[in-house]
């Protein structure tokens, strides 16, 4: 829901909030006790205020909700179609296959190659280092929605950092010795899949005594 629409929503309550005032004034305006007006007016205009509040923050929310999902979701095409595509095929090229990632490390990759060739490939390696450090920093500042983004890049996301481990040490001997997203939320959902797990197994074991 984009800001215009919000507006006039809001607008909307407003108007509706001056209806309903009119027509309380008009329920008590034959009362016989004169605080009893001014008391009912008050209290429907703060129950009104708190309703517009109540309805911005809620529309806000689901908005800000919306836009997450559809950022976390961007970066799944682009894992899979987009120009993301053609960086990760040469970089799986470069490290020996799909089964390299799982089976070896930067460590492993960079013994096997001459410096020339480690230089070659370095903006490859660089590149996919940071479109999981964008991923990373993207779930931690809240822009993307980390429960879509776990969803699909649990795997994925591990497989890589596992890989980057050795890589990791390298660039902060460097000096950048603070922790990178990559590493932050890769620790973080490391320890959600362990738990995850442990709760499959307990349900799993449940089950099997019933």
């Amino acid at each position: 829901m984009d800001s215009l629409t919000l507006i006039m929503q809001i607008d909307t309550l407003s108007m509706q909030s001056d209806t309903i005032t009119m027509q309380v004034d008009a329920l008590v305006k034959h009362t016989d006790t004169p605080l009893i007006k001014p008391i009912v007016l008050e209290l429907v205009s703060l129950f009104l205020l708190f309703a517009s509040v109540l309805l911005v923050w809620w529309q806000i929310r689901r908005n800000l909700d919306w836009n997450r999902s559809k950022v976390a979701q961007e970066l799944i095409n682009d894992y899979n179609y987009g120009n993301f595509l053609p960086v990760r095929k040469k970089f799986i090229t470069a490290i020996g296959g799909k089964n390299e990632l799982k089976k070896s490390n930067y460590c492993d990759y960079v013994s096997k190659l001459k410096p020339d060739e480690i230089e070659k490939n370095k903006p490859i390696v660089s590149e996919v280092f940071n479109f999981f450090e964008t991923l990373g920093v993207f779930i931690i500042d809240k822009l993307a929605d980390d429960k879509v983004s776990y969803h699909y890049f649990q795997d994925i996301f591990l497989n890589y950092y596992n890989w980057f481990k050795p890589y990791f040490k390298t660039i902060k001997k460097e000096g950048r010795e603070y922790d990178y997203a990559f590493e932050i939320i890769a620790k973080r959902w490391k320890k959600r899949q362990l738990k995850d797990d442990n709760k499959s197994t307990r349900k799993i074991l449940r089950t099997a005594k019933r």
